[in-house]
């Protein structure tokens, strides 16, 4: 989706992040469809510690954006953003009569894609205005 002039996507991925994917995922349906640098005000204004983590990823793609393909981060925006959940570290707390009680501690996968901005409003209405003079004209000639 978010590809290049170059045919390679600019992507950033973090995995086995310590945190629940249903926690992170309420941060990264926040910053979904953002341009990147609002993304980052919003998640660094945001004293969660799993926004802080997401706001790493966003982060981490910005650079990936400016250092490999020379792209400027206020004309990209936050195209694809996901949470998937990752492996679980298995615990166990001693419990009454030698009984033993588990404890799940969840890890996560986020991944990131940017993408071009989309075009202003009044450059859409630009766009828009010159096709329809197009085959207005085109019906003339015909």
């Amino acid at each position: 989706m978010a590809q290049t002039d170059s045919g390679y996507k600019i992507v950033a991925k973090a995995s086995r992040v310590k945190g629940s994917p249903l926690k992170l995922r309420r941060y990264a349906n926040m910053v979904r469809g953002m341009p990147v640098e609002q993304a980052l005000a919003v998640l660094s204004i945001i004293s969660s510690p799993n926004a802080k983590k997401v706001w790493k990823v966003v982060q981490q793609a910005r650079a990936n954006a400016e250092n490999n393909f020379e792209k400027d981060a206020g004309d990209l925006v936050i195209a694809e953003i996901y949470v998937n959940q990752g492996p679980r570290m298995k615990r166990f707390q001693p419990r009454a009569r030698g009984r033993a009680f588990p404890i799940l501690k969840p890890s996560s996968h986020v991944y990131l894609e940017l993408g071009p901005a989309p075009p202003k409003p009044v450059e859409r209405a630009k766009a828009a205005a010159k096709a329809k003079a197009k085959s207005e004209k085109k019906e003339a000639q015909d």
